[in-house]
């Protein structure tokens, strides 16, 4: 049967590429990706013997394995890895493990040198479709809460989603495009707002708000200066309607430390405003848009220039949001 093994061919020809498992031993997509940045495991497969990783794997032609050696292999080293109690072919873990490695190598054949990001996977030189992991399971879970999201927690899952799929992003819009139920069609259609600024897909029953989101218009900025930089609250509306709050933190040198959307209708605003203050001492006072436009594109790319540290935090995970509401937001009242 055709598996994955582990394997040093075309090692090195991306960035932040690691092998160090065996050349030939058995390989899987192990889905426990941490979530640091500076990591790189979301790259990584896992060797089944060496329980190490490596960004590159070949699919092989191995007549001696059938499904059910496979299986048995995949037990043995989960439950050496400690991620099963006993090494049980039909534990859940280890039969879903086997179907992937099944359907990776049939889709992409034998002699495939294959890489991944995340939940995509596809072939290191680029020359075929990627594998699509959403197929209907996995969409109607993904989208499992996005119909009583708020506005501002729809965008905000959607930047989640468009850093997870990277640069397949497109792949996953045109899944959701083709998906029936309204969440996908809901999320699909944010995730290609977030990232076109223009709707190309035949999106239906979405939101109205969502439908307009290239009417989204910045009405107002409240800026409180503190010692070491600035915190900047956005009032964001679509169509005339209030859909919720972005707030971000602007260093002395410039560089944004943070940016997040608050999904808060404007009552909430202004108590969020009135309490700031208390803690603080120092008020937030109006300011005009331009100016805080001004801020917000500086301070982008000064983030650019001289990138954050890697720890929890609003940046770069909502980087996407604040490329929308700079680039494709009216910044008029």
């Amino acid at each position: 049967m055709l598996v994955l093994e582990a394997t040093s061919n075309k090692q090195g020809e991306r960035p932040g590429d690691y092998h160090w498992c065996v050349d030939g031993e058995l390989a899987y997509r192990q889905g426990t990706d941490c979530s640091r940045l500076d990591c790189g495991c979301e790259r990584g497969w896992a060797g089944f013997d060496s329980h190490s990783a490596t960004t590159t794997v070949e699919v092989v032609d191995r007549p001696d394995l059938s499904i059910g050696d496979l299986g048995a292999l995949l037990a043995r080293s989960l439950c050496a890895g400690g991620w099963i109690a006993t090494p049980d072919p039909k534990d859940e873990l280890v039969m879903a493990y086997v179907d992937e490695i099944a359907e990776m190598a049939s889709h992409f054949g034998e002699g495939s040198v294959l890489e991944r990001d995340g939940e995509w996977t596809r072939l290191r030189d680029g020359s075929a479709e990627p594998i699509n992991p959403f197929d209907r399971v996995g969409l109607e879970d993904m989208t499992a809460e996005v119909f009583d999201f708020e506005p501002m927690d729809l965008l905000g899952y959607a930047t989640s989603m468009i850093r997870q799929a990277g640069p397949l992003t497109s792949e996953l819009i045109s899944t959701l495009a083709e998906a029936a139920w309204p969440e996908a069609q809901t999320l699909g259609c944010a995730l290609e707002w977030l990232t076109a600024g223009e709707l190309t897909h035949p999106w239906h029953d979405t939101p109205d708000w969502l439908d307009n989101l290239g009417d989204m218009n910045v009405a107002a900025a409240r800026r409180r200066k503190v010692d070491d930089g600035a915190a900047i609250l956005l009032s964001l509306q679509v169509g005339g309607e209030h859909i919720g709050l972005a707030s971000t933190f602007v260093a002395l040198d410039g560089r944004i430390d943070s940016f997040f959307g608050v999904p808060d209708d404007l009552s909430t605003f202004v108590q969020l405003t009135k309490t700031l203050q208390r803690q603080h001492y120092k008020p937030f006072q109006n300011v005009a848009l331009t100016t805080a436009f001004n801020t917000l594109s500086i301070g982008r790319r000064m983030s650019d220039m001289n990138k954050p540290p890697i720890a929890p935090g609003a940046w770069p995970q909502n980087r996407t949001l604040l490329d929308f509401i700079i680039d494709y937001a009216r910044w008029d009242s």
